[in-house]
């Protein structure tokens, strides 16, 4: 048989057993709910990441397309230009030739019909028909002051036949600069 001679420190030892036992459940529920808790805010911060990540791409695609939208306007610009100065060059061309047409309109004999008038590139062409070889030369002499302001070289003249109608002729010129680049 055994006596027990201090039955409270039985005692003690099982409140202290049962405190340390209540401890480790209250010190295990709390680390899991700081876990738990940690776990959330983690998964919160992710969320937010990634709908950041999200937003970034937008406006990462936003930026591209606005940056593909500025070089095709700008290579449009360009272009625009390019054809603008196309332009402004034909027009001074025109000019140019109209200038030379009205000279020769106001300086040609009444007694010259002009049959043709052709230009290509740099070449210019009268073909017509006159009552005497001096209106030619009348012509020839009102065409040179007027293409002297060009710097013709005359290419060509010819006077095919003489008929009852008058006198066929052909008057070419090389003119470098007044037909540049019109086709």
């Amino acid at each position: 048989m055994s006596i027990n001679l201090l039955p409270w420190r039985e005692m003690l030892v099982y409140e202290k057993k049962k405190r340390l036992f209540l401890e480790m459940i209250f010190s295990l529920l709390a680390t899991l709910f700081v876990f738990v808790l940690l776990q959330t805010f983690n998964l919160y911060q992710l969320n937010r990441l990634q709908v950041a990540f999200t937003s970034l791409q937008k406006s990462a695609l936003i930026i591209h397309k606005n940056y593909q939208t500025f070089l095709a306007d700008k290579r449009r610009e360009i272009q625009n230009q390019a054809q603008i100065q196309f332009l402004q060059k034909k027009i001074s061309d025109f000019r140019k030739i109209t200038a030379l047409l009205k000279g020769i309109r106001d300086t040609i004999p009444v007694s010259i019909y002009l049959t043709q008038i052709e230009w290509e590139k740099n070449h210019f062409t009268l073909d017509g028909r006159a009552n005497a070889h001096t209106d030619i030369a009348l012509f020839l002499k009102h065409l040179d002051k007027i293409m002297q302001q060009k710097q013709p070289a005359v290419s060509e003249t010819k006077v095919y036949h003489s008929n009852e109608w008058g006198v066929d002729f052909h008057i070419s010129y090389d003119i470098p600069e007044l037909f540049s680049k019109l086709y």
